[in-house]
């Protein structure tokens, strides 16, 4: 018959007589969650003994790895399982409230920093006010924040020519980054800012289309205040650029606080932000988030918070022919005019369609205005391999004889 130390064995005999329960539990059981610790003067046999029972043990009773304190030693391994047990629920318990606080933290700061619609909450830099940012020295000069080199920001004079400059270094170190670009100054920027080239040379010859591959999301400001509390009305110190053409866009863009003066936007497969402030002093523009024409692939997503004083064209897709692969995601906040025409997916001709290869969601939440005139949640000529779905809501009015189709033509 194996040994025990004195020790164990007195106190399993204290236990059983304050504790009949404890009557039917082995000496050895207790003695393996409560193992004696020997001293300089126990021998190695006793030692050897008492490790010997600890494992024996363990393999009958199952009971958890860890013992208890040494203050609570004189407790029954009963009460060790349950209190382990409840201190392991609390431990839980405590650690999954320190977890959902620190997301519930960090959810808030990014609220505070990101100027985004409800639907967009994307924790990056762009979306930021550059309030504070620049100098005074160059409130009126081009700015990229931040530098490529790692900086704040560079500045380059607030000129056509400047704002070239400041395209063409991206296009040379932009290593696929996000950058706002801050215009200082109203400017009417050359043709070949707009044009559908996809290299450049030069800065004579950078375009918003040759930065594909060279910067991935790209902010166009125009306040040196960048306010975040706007409406859809530009703040009184925007700034205009004007580029009374069509405009062939390599990146996702965000324009905010900013005037503008384009034609059609063709974004080949990026996404577009009109967010707060931002505002067309024409007469109107159109955005394709495909191609004008051709085949592109992406996933692409218009999000309009503004527009400016003229109804714009909203199509998901390409404009005359070609196929975007891809899934269209179309969210209008706010406007501040008519939507004057809506296609979820491509517009096309009966000749040269527009097809989509994807899903196509819309979401209205409010406008300005009247209805779109036509509504097409799917394509006016082509065809959509995916899903149709649309969500419209809030106030408007619509036209006798408006045309609304749920699908395609």
């Amino acid at each position: 018959m194996k040994s025990f130390p004195k020790r164990l064995l007195s106190i399993w005999i204290i236990l059983s007589f304050l504790s009949p329960n404890l009557s039917g539990l082995k000496l050895s059981s207790f003695a393996a969650t409560t193992p004696e610790v020997p001293t300089e003067n126990s021998s190695s046999k006793e030692i050897e003994t008492t490790q010997e029972i600890t494992q024996e043990n363990t393999e009958q009773t199952q009971l958890p790895s860890h013992s208890p304190p040494e203050s609570q030693s004189n407790e029954s391994s009963t009460s060790t399982m349950e209190n382990s047990r409840e201190s392991s629920a609390v431990e839980s318990n405590i650690n999954q409230e320190s977890t959902a606080k620190e997301n519930t933290e960090q959810t808030e700061t990014e609220g505070e920093t990101q100027i985004l619609p409800p639907s967009e909450q994307k924790p990056r830099q762009i979306y930021a006010s550059i309030s504070g940012m620049i100098n005074t020295a160059d409130a009126k000069n081009i700015c990229i924040l931040p530098a490529t080199d790692g900086s704040i920001y560079q500045s380059f004079p607030g000129t056509a020519a400047g704002f070239q400059s400041a395209l063409f270094e991206l296009y040379q170190n932009g290593a696929g980054g996000d950058y706002t670009i801050y215009i200082g100054t109203s400017i009417t920027a050359p043709a070949a800012v707009a044009a559908d080239t996809a290299t450049a040379t030069s800065a004579s010859d950078v375009s918003f289309r040759s930065l594909t591959g060279k910067v991935n999301e790209l902010a166009l400001v125009g306040s040196i205040t960048d306010p975040t509390t706007t409406t859809n009305a530009a703040p009184t110190d925007a700034t205009t650029l004007t580029l009374n053409t069509s405009i062939y866009f390599g990146t996702h863009l965000t324009m905010r606080n900013i005037k503008y003066n384009f034609s059609n936007f063709y974004m080949n497969a990026h996404n577009l932000f009109l967010a707060h402030g931002s505002s067309d002093t024409a007469t109107g523009a159109s955005i394709y988030g495909g191609a004008r024409i051709g085949d592109v692939t992406g996933d692409v997503s218009i999000t309009i918070e503004s527009t400016g004083t003229a109804a714009f064209l909203i199509c998901g897709g390409n404009q005359s022919g070609g196929t975007l692969t891809g899934n269209i995601n179309v969210t209008i906040h706010n406007t501040s005019n008519a939507i004057s025409a809506f296609y979820g997916g491509g517009r096309g001709t009966a000749s040269a369609p527009s097809h989509v290869k994807g899903n196509i969601t819309t979401t209205i939440n409010q406008m300005s205005g009247q209805f779109p005139n036509p509504f097409y949640g799917g394509c006016e000529y082509g065809n959509i391999s995916g899903s149709i779905t649309n969500h419209i809501s809030g106030p408007g009015k619509s036209l006798s004889g408006a045309y609304f189709y749920g699908g395609s033509r």
